[in-house]
């Protein structure tokens, strides 16, 4: 999971002020979600 999300920075600081946007995953457990699903199709 560190290899997906090393080099990655995301700010939503504006989206969330300008739309009142929130996201309901972070980085790391939407990459996590991600995987799972695609595992799970893969059967």
């Amino acid at each position: 999971m560190d290899k997906y999300t090393e080099d990655i920075a995301v700010d939503v600081s504006l989206i969330q002020q300008e739309l009142g946007f929130m996201p309901q995953y972070d980085l790391k457990a939407g990459w996590e979600e991600t995987i799972r699903e695609m595992k799970g199709k893969d059967k």
